[in-house]
């Protein structure tokens, strides 16, 4: 991690897990993930519709579970590099 990043994740980190997995993760990975998904899963060739279930279903499991796990991989991930920068910076 650089001194631009560490900036940049010091301001980030403000939002708290939660906060930052919930934006992060639910929303802006889980969302458009599941979006996509759910058009592809639920989507019946031999009528040419989508099933609003099989396209909910699989919106909601993307969101949840996806964007929950994503979330809180990337909160932790980001986490670990910020402290030991600044672990490594205090110990110069």
């Amino acid at each position: 991690m650089n001194t631009k990043t560490a900036k940049r994740w010091a301001q980030t980190r403000v939002q708290g897990k939660w906060g930052f997995t919930l934006c992060r993760g639910v929303l802006a990975w889980g969302l458009p993930v599941g979006i996509i998904t759910g058009m592809i899963r639920g989507f019946n060739y031999s009528t040419l519709q989508i099933s609003y279930a099989h396209f909910m279903t699989y919106l909601l499991l993307s969101m949840v579970g996806g964007g929950l796990v994503f979330g809180l991989a990337a909160w932790y991930t980001a986490e670990k590099e910020y402290q030991a920068y600044i672990n490594g910076r205090s110990n110069r």
